[in-house]
């Protein structure tokens, strides 16, 4: 059995998109918006739902994924001038590639895949989390415990606390100084450390 629903029944599920239940009813009301364009070739549908996702902040913040998903799985272009246009081409090509409603609807992609954008934000939290280790080991530091106040800017700058790359190289510079130093400091300490347990 082919796609059923009616705009009206379409529209109502596009209306449920709200902050209940709101992955599933993005995902339900996408997927039926691409069966009705695939049924009957058109994209007001598609164009309603985009109306619907810029309704709230949250919505809107959300509304690239979804446009992503309609584009990349069902019959429509996209740009800001025109909102959604149907494409003939697509749907004969998600035709030939064996498009059935049913199946569409049970193994569709989720619309919130993580785009590569989004990969990219998300990766930025690892520098959230040097950034919690770097306030960490400066804590210790204060308390009198061996941390390498070098390595602390180095990683500092790492995290564009210091901009650009001339503070990387000032914090690799002070590092191998700090080094040299801690090196220098620690081969005094063991020849007095020596001298004392000689007696000298």
């Amino acid at each position: 059995m082919g796609f059923t629903s009616t705009s009206r029944q379409v529209s109502a599920l596009i209306t449920k998109v709200d902050g209940r239940n709101l992955r599933a009813a993005i995902q339900t009301a996408a997927v039926h918006v691409i069966g009705h364009a695939m049924e009957h070739g058109h994209s007001p549908l598609a164009n309603a739902l985009d109306d619907r996702m810029a309704l709230s902040p949250m919505l809107k913040r959300l509304q690239p994924r979804v446009q992503s998903f309609l584009t990349k799985n069902g019959p429509f272009n996209y740009s800001k001038d025109t909102g959604y246009v149907f494409s003939k081409a697509k749907r004969d090509a998600m035709r030939e590639d064996g498009y059935a409603f049913e199946s569409f609807a049970s193994d569709a992609p989720a619309w919130d895949d993580v785009p590569v954008t989004e990969r990219k934000e998300h990766a930025l939290d690892v520098f959230k989390e040097v950034e919690r280790l770097i306030d960490r080991a400066t804590k210790k530091q204060v308390q009198g415990l061996c941390i390498d106040a070098a390595m602390i800017d180095y990683l500092r700058a790492l995290c564009g606390q210091y901009a650009g790359k001339k503070a990387i190289a000032e914090a690799q510079a002070k590092a191998a100084a700090v080094s040299a130093e801690a090196k220098d400091v620690a081969q005094t300490a063991a020849i007095d450390a020596e001298l004392a347990a000689a007696g000298v």
